[in-house]
């Protein structure tokens, strides 16, 4: 309110000097002219006081002592009130009725405009009036005889009436004043507000942009045109209902219906080189007074680096880092989707579990990144047979599932559709795969179970996974289709290995012999072999328990125990003088050889039964021979070392190779079973059997020939080799020890007859 009395001072000086000068002309005519010029000149006075206190301060930038600014302001209203009072007593003349008139003429015009002027302060307001004109009034009565009393109780109640204008008009201006500041702070508020916002638009990382509802652009901030890498000139009056990628074009139309919303997910920019990010705007609508729509702010933030960082976290959790394949874990999500689907609305559907063939053997030949090259290149071909919408996922190792939803349209045009696909994706693997400059062959076995939505993830995967066992036991490179018989088989075998385990913890194996004779019919030898007698099962095959026994890990344990009963039961024939044995063999298995301790196992027993070494024979079988700088081949030598001879078993069945021959530490070979058979149906195996055994004759080798069941073909082995070692069930099969000991003692077969053929 000071600063607004300071500045209404020169419009008051100026009124003043009128209502003065006015004043002394008017009563020239009644007063001498030296008393009106020198209440003139007072009245100077007071008017350049009051211009020289405004001008000082305005010179002021900010007026700090406002107390001595108001009091030097309310003595300049005083000087004035009072020059303007002093005319009563100098100027009005009872006896001149105009003087009186004229005086309270401009005491009426003077108090009435100082109340417009002068409102803002309620001390002069208020006293200013009531002094010139209460005075006024206060001397008319004093008059009375001269009959101003009327004129007097006019001025009164004119006095009254501005008095309560003038405190009306106070009030409201000050009101209006209050107003007017509030409204000044307000309006500065908001700008600072703007110039705040505004810097902190351009400030922020965040890109912002808004449109009009013509959906034109019609700003952004500089994070903006960093984020797109484009210019304003580019950007600015583009409409946003025509950009290149369509897809936050929806969440900008609700926006401009009064919604806000959020969209999140790749983006390709229009007016950008970007090709593709990933970014999450959020879409504001900015509404008028009356709540229309008018703009739209949209705040972008890029999410590529983090999102590109969670797509690899995603890689790394969900999909197979060889072969970038979805691994089980994403299997998982998809098949509970499927079947999730499937139970609300049905539709034919299979599953593959698969397992490449061979690929053991070839990972242990060439080596783990040879074998890793098989499997990227298995599943490039697996996929030339899928669909978009199947499913190819890696288990571990060669192991893998395919997902096939939506096959046929019922239960009969599945199976052939599977069939189909199956078919396909054997000729697939069946083809040469030519790494590195090897040709290297394999299929797969595949096991197939329909999608049951009935059925659990685990239970699905359980009877693909048992399908699929079938199909490699059935012979490999085949498709099997799951049923409930394979369930019940399962069962079977896992009573029948729970037995198996039993009888090896608790004796219940037993080793047979088979005698070994040569050509004159003569026992010289036996060969220990494991047999399983079942107390429910009666005698169980060694063609299922032996390769039961190497799925358990359970095969080493086995040959362990073969090795110390054939021991022990070789020490107690060479303490006896009927038993007249050159020696007997064993079979050493791959998972024996491989395991420490072997060597010095078979030691002990030599020394702990005190068995010439030469006495006992082990057969190796070919597959050991494969990896030339194992520890298994190491130990033949440490074996041979010891004085026990080492014998090739199943002799060409397997990777036969002269090499091994010369190589290897053999002392001799047996001629596999499947070779004898033949000889009288077919003359190439004649040729191939005589042409091994006059290689190992040769070498110096003891030949012994297995499966010898007839006369006829141990009459023509006589002849290829006179001088070999033969067994089979011509003379005698396996037999428990009792048994064996009382063959023996019926003397051996008789073959004098076959000299006179």
């Amino acid at each position: 309110m000071l600063g607004e009395r300071m500045g209404r001072i020169p419009p008051n000086v100026a009124y003043l000097l009128i209502a003065g000068g006015a004043f002394v002309f008017t009563m020239q005519e009644y007063h001498p002219l030296l008393r009106l010029e020198t209440w003139l000149a007072f009245m100077l006075l007071v008017v350049l006081y009051r211009v020289v206190v405004w001008w000082f301060y305005r010179l002021q930038e900010e007026p700090s002592n406002f107390t001595l600014w108001d009091n030097l302001s309310f003595l300049g209203s005083f000087a004035t009130t009072l020059a303007w009072f002093s005319i009563i007593p100098l100027f009005c003349d009872a006896r001149e009725p105009a003087t009186v008139y004229i005086a309270g003429l401009f005491l009426t015009a003077v108090a009435s405009g100082g109340v417009l002027t002068i409102r803002t302060d309620r001390r002069v307001v208020l006293a200013y009036p009531l002094f010139l004109l209460g005075g006024y009034a206060l001397w008319l009565i004093l008059q009375a005889s001269s009959g101003f009393v009327a004129l007097a109780l006019m001025v009164l109640v004119y006095l009254s009436f501005l008095t309560i204008t003038a405190g009306q008009l106070h009030r409201e201006h000050l009101k209006t004043i209050r107003q007017t500041e509030r409204l000044q702070r307000v309006s500065q508020e908001h700008a600072r507000n703007e110039q705040y916002l505004s810097t902190l638009i351009d400030q922020v990382p965040v890109g912002i942009m808004k449109f009009d509802r013509e959906f034109h652009i019609t700003g952004c901030n500089p994070a903006y045109l960093e984020l797109f890498q484009t210019s304003r000139e580019q950007l600015i009056g583009l409409d946003v209902l025509e950009l290149k990628d369509q897809r936050p074009v929806n969440v900008f139309k609700q926006a401009l219906a009064g919604k806000e919303g959020v969209y999140e997910g790749e983006y390709r920019p229009t007016a950008s080189p970007i090709e593709r990010m990933f970014v999450r705007a959020h879409v504001v609508p900015l509404a008028n007074e009356e709540g229309e729509v008018e703009e739209v702010l949209c705040t972008v933030e890029d999410l590529t680096d983090s999102w590109e960082k969670e797509q690899k976290i995603r890689n790394m959790a969900f999909y197979d880092p060889l072969t970038g394949i979805p691994n089980r874990k994403l299997l998982s999500e998809r098949l509970s989707q499927l079947l999730s689907l499937y139970r609300r609305r049905w539709q034919p559907g299979a599953m593959f579990y698969l397992d490449l063939d061979n690929f053991k053997d070839i990972n242990d030949q060439y080596g783990h990144p040879m074998g890793d090259k098989l499997l990227v290149e298995a599943v490039q071909r697996i996929r030339r047979v899928l669909r978009e919408e199947d499913t190819l996922a890696r288990m571990g190792g060669d192991e893998f599932v395919i997902l096939l939803p939506g096959v046929g349209e019922d239960e009969h045009s599945m199976i052939l559709q599977v069939e189909k696909i199956s078919a396909r994706i054997h000729q697939q693997l069946r083809q040469p795969m030519e790494l590195e400059g090897i040709c290297l062959h394999t299929d797969a076995s595949i096991g197939v179970v329909s999608l049951d939505p009935e059925a659990s993830e685990e239970e699905l995967l359980r009877r693909a996974d048992l399908a699929m066992y079938r199909a490699k036991e059935n012979g490999r490179g085949q498709t099997q289709f799951y049923d409930q018989k394979l369930d019940e088989q399962l069962r079977e075998r896992r009573s029948l290995q729970q037995a198996f385990r039993l009888a090896l913890e608790q004796g219940g194996l037993e080793l047979f012999f088979q005698p070994i004779l040569d050509m004159k019919g003569q026992v010289v030898a036996a060969e220990g072999l494991m047999r399983w007698a079942d107390p429910e099962r009666g005698m169980v095959s060694p063609e299922v328990f032996i390769p039961m026994a190497e799925e358990m890990g359970l095969i080493a344990e086995v040959g362990s125990r073969t090795l110390e009963m054939g021991c022990a039961q070789l020490s107690q024939w060479l303490s006896n003088p009927g038993m007249c044995l050159q020696y007997i063999s064993l079979n050493a298995s791959p998972s024996e050889l491989a395991t420490d301790g072997y060597v010095e196992h078979l030691a002990h027993l030599l020394a702990q039964y005190r068995i010439p070494p030469h006495r006992l024979k082990l057969e190796i079988t070919e597959s050991v021979l494969l990896k030339p700088d194992s520890d298994e081949v190491r130990r033949l030598e440490q074996i041979r070392a010891l004085g026990v001879d080492l014998l090739i078993d199943d002799f060409g069945t397997g990777y036969a190779s002269l090499e091994y021959m010369a190589r290897y530490p053999f002392s001799g070979l047996k001629v596999d079973r499947s070779f004898i058979s033949q000889l009288l149906d077919d003359r190439n195996t004649y040729k191939l059997v005589a042409a091994m055994l006059a290689i190992a004759e040769q070498f110096g080798y003891r030949v012994v020939l297995e499966g010898v069941e007839n006369l006829t073909i141990l009459n023509i082995l006589r002849k290829l080799v006179p001088h070999s070692h033969f067994q089979g069930y011509v003379y005698s099969p396996p037999l428990p020890v009792e048994a064996f000991e009382t063959r023996l003692q019926q003397g051996g077969l008789d073959v004098s007859h076959l000299d006179e053929v």
